[in-house]
């Protein structure tokens, strides 16, 4: 009989021990859990508001980018010689070469700086085409394509999306952004001609 009692008292002790131990233990847990839950939601909170961040600087910098070209448009229509260049006539191609010379070196020199535009180009209806990059043109004439057309009878820029290739010089196929912008003459107010900024997609997307 005491040993009966002896195993059952040591049972029931057990049980209180077990007891005791869930019971202490059950708000540590309790707490643990609430704690990891809080850290999980402080991280995604935490990544979340980072992940805006970012998406928002990167349209800022998009955005900051397309308004930089327009203003490099406005700066080459206000160009006192690209507008006397748009403004002559070439009645043989010595002068007309030796022109866009002259307008190729100051184009260079106004994008020099941004690596973003992959080629600034200014097409004229007296025939001319400057260009600040090297590349071989794909046409002596582009005033019959669409883009020129539209944007020679335009007041602002005409944007075009993500295309292969550029619309003026050969390239690779690369992916680029372009922007036609009518060329006005400050003295009649007629547009005379079309700048075109190409932004490298690629390079925006760097950024």
């Amino acid at each position: 009989m005491k040993i009966y009692k002896k195993k059952a008292n040591s049972s029931i002790r057990r049980r209180m021990v077990r007891y005791l131990l869930y019971v202490s233990l059950l708000p540590l847990i309790g707490l643990t859990i609430i704690s990891i839950i809080l850290q999980v939601r402080t991280t995604s909170s935490v990544s979340t508001s980072s992940m805006q961040t970012e998406v928002t600087l990167a349209f800022s910098d998009m955005n900051g980018r397309f308004e930089d070209a327009q203003e490099l448009c406005r700066q080459i229509e206000n160009n006192a010689l690209l507008q006397r260049l748009m403004r002559s006539d070439y009645p043989n191609a010595p002068r007309k070469y030796a022109s866009e010379l002259e307008g190729n070196m100051e184009l260079a020199s106004m994008v020099l700086s941004d690596d973003a535009f992959s080629g600034v180009y200014l097409i004229g209806n007296n025939g001319i085409i400057c260009k600040s990059d090297s590349g071989s043109l794909i046409s002596d004439s582009f005033q019959d394509t669409a883009w020129y057309r539209k944007a020679l009878s335009s007041l602002t820029a005409n944007w075009y999306s993500v295309h292969n290739g550029s619309y003026v010089v050969r390239t690779a196929n690369d992916k680029i952004i372009t922007c036609c912008y009518p060329f006005r003459d400050t003295h009649s107010g007629e547009n005379t001609g079309v700048i075109v900024v190409d932004i490298s997609a690629a390079k925006l997307h760097n950024l």
